[in-house]
């Protein structure tokens, strides 16, 4: 049931949000007017780039009237209460230069405004070829066919899908022996198209294809023009869907693209000759390097070389190794004559050619010898490389057998309700109240991936959330989350040597194995394997592509070194709009690596005058915590300032310092106007007992005419510590209210703790991004369960195994 809108109208804060830019692509060497559309924009003060090649300036800002779309609740779904206002939606216009020298590909920005940073939009950088629209009608091959007037290569063509099922056709005409480039941007640029092309020849047969589904970074279609004539290009969506939202920009020509190096990586410091994969390269086919990062977070350079046509049109990262690397040898490919390396190594290979008995694809095997107890580290480099690879990595005995790495054993069990769920989702509908058991920090086995809680459902409308990093859930014990389907079990489980013996308590167990398909957050299709040697010997490992494709193109990096704990920090949002007189939250999230457990400090660093917040500690065994950043009320601040999160910890007996989104040229903090709203703890310290629940009181004070609801959050809670009275919306404060109280529950097996928990409000708004104002924390003590408790608070921390309580 949708309400209406009161008659009176709350005055809100609506985070400024871009939702349309015009053109979406510029010519490099050129300065161009853009008109940006979107959410309260006025008063729009500049813009940042993520590049310095591109600069801009804001030149005047038109009310274009009153934003209508959806309201948006907390919890980032549609709204059943339509309150305040609707926001302004406006129009910037802006004078954007392209420096000559900027590379071909993607930008992107933020706007400034008296109200903060908005979200980030993508532009495309172009070659000085114009673009031109596609000529109707073009549905069909006759029509075009009869069309006069053709594209002429080198173009770009601009065209949409415009209803479902609906297809284009380009014609134009080639001589032999061209090299045809076509590269199709439409989902970067906030299209709905997922996009298909074939080619086709002059009596209609299709020569070659390529969609947005092939799996690499960026697809072209590229084809060497085998005699002279007429051609065609079909556009097309691969789910059959159109309208003016699937729009696409199309660019046809013979200009150098490189689809693959070799080998993928160099050692750093070293100087190495790879060679070159692509079209259009002239007579240029390698290029001489030396190993140093390009970057702050990951070990990469980028490599986008000159030839004679011009520089590349796009770029490939390289791999910079620290270990010695070696070529993998050609009768490697069974497992009798695996390769024997020593590790740490590097071995750069590929996946071509057929297995010796010539009827299967090609499968790499390298034997290694490995000591009891030892951690070692197994990582394929394929995919993130621009190859084509889709791996899959497996450790064998000395027998030609997977070796196991542990049994689960199913103690509780639910299922998935309501829909489908993807592989990716942090987030899983499940049955309740069968979920009735299942606690924070419990291991669960759904499918072959095995997770672990990280947030229990707010109300019967939310889901279980586990441990992710990224916007991705984690697949623990080197298992691959996959998509679900409605009605999957899911099964709490304990977690045990592979040679355990069990009584049969009417669940399943299965036996994991050291064997992995995609490495987790940050690897995507790469495979990585964290083992650890049950016996001194010899081990092999099998490394093939999952579909059983190969190819000269199907390069790969594998690395077998010892476990080297470290971490990867992340921080959301990546633009903190900090009010004056308040504060800004932001969650920072650890993705550890190589078994790394210990407590990361974690601190934004170099903050304007004005400007504040303290350290905080992501403590050992957990993945996340949240900062706030404090700004006084009379804080001034021109423009925007870096946004610098980072994290320390003791490594191998170092401390070490990661920053977060180290990559992302958009970290920024802006200052804006005060907030509609603040927030307090009325309780500075809480002491809670183990086993035990007690009350915490949070006190709303609305400024500026909001009279709105508002949904608290409780963060940064220890674990086996929840909220028990919340809805879908988390602790929800109504409009007639200024004072609400929510419980706080400690499950027997909690240990003795302090921590400071963080709680914040949100405004709802019709934008999707949702700030949070924090309040001042609160100090919690968790103590033991009093003495007459005390017995039943051990036998439940000894009943509870899958976490390793």
């Amino acid at each position: 049931l949708m309400l209406p809108m009161r008659a009176t109208a709350d005055q809100r804060t609506n985070p400024p949000t871009i939702q349309k830019i015009s053109p979406l692509a510029l010519t490099r060497g050129l300065t161009t007017e853009v008109k940006v559309e979107g959410i309260n924009l006025a008063g729009a003060t500049g813009v940042l780039f993520d590049d310095p090649a591109i600069t801009g300036k804001i030149l005047h800002v038109n009310a274009l009237g009153t934003f209508t779309g959806r309201f948006i609740g907390s919890n980032g779904t549609r709204s059943t209460i339509q309150r305040g206002d609707p926001p302004p939606l406006n129009q910037v216009t802006m004078e954007v230069k392209v420096a000559a020298e900027a590379e071909v590909g993607l930008y992107r920005f933020r706007l400034v405004t008296k109200q903060g940073a908005t979200s980030v939009a993508t532009f495309s950088v172009e070659p000085y070829y114009g673009a031109r629209p596609e000529i109707e009608p073009n549905d069909v091959l006759q029509e075009a066919l009869l069309q006069d007037d053709y594209v002429f290569p080198p173009a770009i063509i601009t065209g949409t899908i415009g209803r479902p099922g609906d297809l284009d056709y380009l014609p134009f005409e080639a001589s032999a022996g061209e090299e045809l480039v076509v590269h199709i941007t439409a989902r970067e640029l906030g299209s709905s198209l997922r996009w298909s092309i074939e080619l086709l020849d002059a009596s209609g047969v299709v020569v070659a294809r390529r969609s947005v589904t092939d799996g690499q970074g960026e697809p072209v279609l590229a084809y060497r023009i085998p005699a002279d004539g007429k051609y065609f290009l079909a556009i097309s969506d691969i789910e059959s869907g159109g309208g003016r939202n699937h729009f696409y920009r199309l660019k046809i020509g013979q200009y150098p693209y490189l689809t693959g190096l070799y080998p993928l990586g160099v050692r750093e410091d070293t100087e190495a000759k790879i060679s070159l994969r692509g079209y259009n390269l002239g007579g240029r086919r390698t290029l001489t390097v030396t190993g140093r990062s390009d970057y702050e977070s990951m070990p990469r350079m980028d490599v986008r070389p000159d030839f004679e046509a011009g520089s590349a049109h796009n770029e490939l990262k390289l791999a910079i190794g620290r270990h010695p690397e070696i070529q993998e040898q050609e009768d490697g490919a069974g497992f009798e004559s695996a390769m024997r390396v020593a590790a740490p190594v590097t071995i750069n290979g590929r996946v071509s050619g057929f297995s010796p008995d010539g009827k299967t694809a090609d499968e790499d095997y390298f034997r290694f010898q490995a000591k009891k107890g030892q951690r070692y580290v197994l990582e394929v480099e394929a995919r993130r490389l621009g190859s084509p690879l889709d791996s899959v990595l497996a450790i064998l005995d000395d027998r030609g057998q997977l070796v196991p790495q542990l049994v689960a054993r199913a103690e509780l069990k639910t299922e998935i309700e309501l829909r489908d769920h993807s592989s990716s989702l942090p987030a899983l509908r499940l049955m309740l109240p069968a979920q009735r058991g299942f606690e924070v920090g419990d291991y669960t086995m759904l499918g072959q991936e095995i997770l672990r809680i990280a947030a229990l459902p707010r109300g019967p409308d939310d889901g279980t959330r586990f441990e992710s990093f990224g916007g991705r859930r984690i697949g623990y014990f080197n298992t691959t989350p996959e998509a679900r389907a409605l009605g999957t079990a899911i099964y709490k489980v304990s977690l045990h040597r592979p040679d355990a013996k069990f009584q049969p308590n009417g669940l399943p167990r299965k036996t994991f194995y050291y064997r992995n398909d995609d490495g987790g957050p940050g690897l995507g299709k790469d495979s990585l394997i964290e083992f650890t040697a049950p016996s001194d010997g010899e081990y092999v490992v099998r490394l093939h592509d999952l579909r059983g494709q190969q190819g000269e193109d199907f390069a790969y990096r594998l690395t077998i070194r010892h476990a080297e704990p470290d971490f990867q920090l992340a921080v959301t949002p990546a633009a903190a709009n900090v009010p004056r007189g308040g504060g800004a939250a932001i969650t920072i999230t650890a993705l550890r690596r190589d078994g790394f457990d210990g407590p990361i400090e974690v601190e934004a660093v170099d903050l304007p005058e004005g400007l504040s917040a303290g350290r905080e500690t992501i403590v050992a065994g957990e993945t996340s915590t949240v900062l706030t950043i404090w700004a006084r009320a009379d804080a001034r601040l021109d423009g925007a300032a870096p946004l610098k999160v980072t994290g320390s910890a003791k490594l191998a007996g170092e401390r070490v310092v990661r920053v977060a989104n180290a990559g992302d040229g958009l970290r920024m903090i802006v200052l804006t106007e005060a907030a509609d709203i603040q927030i307090e703890i009325e309780t500075p310290e809480v002491v809670l007992a183990a086993g035990g629940k007690t009350k915490v009181a949070v006190r709303l004070r609305r400024a500026n005419g909001f009279a709105g609801r508002v949904p608290i959050s409780v963060l940064d809670l220890p674990l086996g510590v929840r909220v028990t009275d919340v809805g879908l919306n988390g602790v929800l404060i109504t409009e007639e209210e200024s004072r609400r109280e929510f419980t706080l529950e400690a499950l027997p097996w909690v240990k003795a703790t302090e921590r400071m928990v963080d709680v914040t409000g949100t405004v709802e708004t019709r934008s999707p991004i949702r700030p949070r104002y924090a309040a001042r924390p609160f100090k919690l003590k968790v103590v033991p369960a009093p003495a007459r408790r005390a017995g039943r608070a051990a036998a439940a921390a000894g009943t509870s195994t899958a976490d390793g309580r």
